[in-house]
């Protein structure tokens, strides 16, 4: 009697030690458990915190390229004069998925590629002279082969055309055909692919 009576007291004590046991390794559990926690939603709000400081960072650097149209410029003429060269025009037009490059405003913004050697220092406001002259208004004139060399403005009746400043291949042929969809006509004559790299000086055969 006296054995069974102390075997059945190791059993209970054995069996406390196990609830012991199992309390600390469950306690042991939750407290990793919310030091888990805790370190995943630190980590989450710093990377949170870092995507917005990048994208605040990402939109102040788009802002800082943007280019406002002014009157008479087109694709072309901001490329050639802010870039350096009419070959980034393609650029343009795919930063700001223009669906027709010819159909700009001004005062539109236009996001511009970074370049090497891109014009981003303000121009300086020169003092107005006191007493300038008169700028004579443009003249259409043209040479002994009938070429037109020296306005943007007016119908063109020659068969060739050196290209001025602010040209585009719409705009001459609005002026030499009267219809601006003809550009066409002018790009197959001169062999030009795309139409909005034409060069200041550039001469264009203009076919009738």
């Amino acid at each position: 009697m006296a054995q069974k009576l102390q075997s059945d007291a190791y059993r209970e004590e054995l069996i406390n030690k196990i609830k012991e046991n199992y309390l600390s390794v469950a306690l042991g559990f939750l407290v990793f458990l919310v030091a888990v926690t805790l370190i995943y939603r630190s980590t989450s709000a710093r990377q949170k915190a870092q995507m917005e400081q990048d994208q605040a960072q990402e939109q102040m650097e788009q802002k800082t390229n943007v280019h406002v149209v002014k009157a008479g410029e087109s694709v072309s003429s901001i490329a050639r004069d802010v870039l350096g060269s009419t070959e980034y025009a393609d650029e343009i037009i795919a930063a700001n998925s223009l669906k027709n490059p010819e159909v700009i405003e001004v005062g539109q913004e236009l996001i511009l590629p970074e370049v090497s050697g891109m014009q981003t220092t303000p121009a300086v406001t020169q003092p107005a002279a006191t007493a300038a002259p008169t700028a004579a208004p443009a003249v259409k004139m043209e040479d002994k082969g009938g070429t037109t060399t020296s306005t943007t403005t007016g119908k063109i009746t020659a068969n060739t055309y050196v290209v001025q400043k602010g040209d585009t291949l719409m705009t001459i042929a609005e002026r030499a055909y009267g219809n601006k969809s003809m550009y066409t006509r002018i790009m197959s004559a001169n062999g030009i692919r795309n139409m909005n790299r034409i060069e200041v000086g550039m001469t264009l055969k203009l076919p009738r």
